[in-house]
């Protein structure tokens, strides 16, 4: 975090650089994870009856890992979309374009929006256990937030005259 925020000037590269990795990471925990299950049954597996007692085992062991993974592979995407949308490219702009008027004109609803998907999140996650996770899940709330409020500023200056009409108001 500290990174993008020292970033000024690249902040949107640095944040889907950062987000490419959290997801990168991501993926090779699952990856790592779903082979070397395989490989751990396989091994210790002396017939084929034992072989789903075995899995049933090492799922039990590692299913907090692969949870964790999906966590945090959901957050690596929310940063390499926030980058995106951020961008100078024409998608990225018909994109500001469309929202312009509500990010402007309904904040109420599009910081409604932001909770109802921070609300599905965290669904995905695992057990909360210990003040650790309650932290990280705040800070990323206030990342959220403070993303939305600078998309909403971007879009304010690069279309003030936005309407959800289409002949404009």
């Amino acid at each position: 975090m500290g990174a993008i925020y020292l970033a000024k000037g690249w902040r949107r590269e640095t944040l889907i650089a950062a987000g490419s990795g959290i997801l990168g990471a991501a993926l090779i925990i699952l990856l790592t994870r779903h082979l070397l299950g395989s490989a751990v049954t396989d091994s210790v597996a002396k017939s084929d009856a034992v072989k789903p007692a075995i899995s049933a085992v090492w799922n039990i062991i590692s299913g907090g890992l692969g949870e964790r993974a999906v966590f945090v592979l959901v957050i690596g995407v929310g940063f390499i979309v926030g980058g995106l949308v951020a961008g100078p490219g024409r998608h990225e702009v018909s994109v500001r374009r469309f929202l312009a008027p509500y990010l402007r004109d309904r904040p109420v609803a599009v910081y409604a929006v932001l909770a109802l998907i921070f609300l599905l999140w965290l669904t995905l996650l695992p057990t909360i256990n210990n003040v650790g996770q309650v932290v990280v899940v705040l800070i990323l709330i206030g990342l959220a937030v403070w993303g939305v409020e600078i998309l909403r500023r971007q879009t304010a200056r690069e279309f003030p005259d936005a309407s959800t009409t289409s002949g404009g108001e």
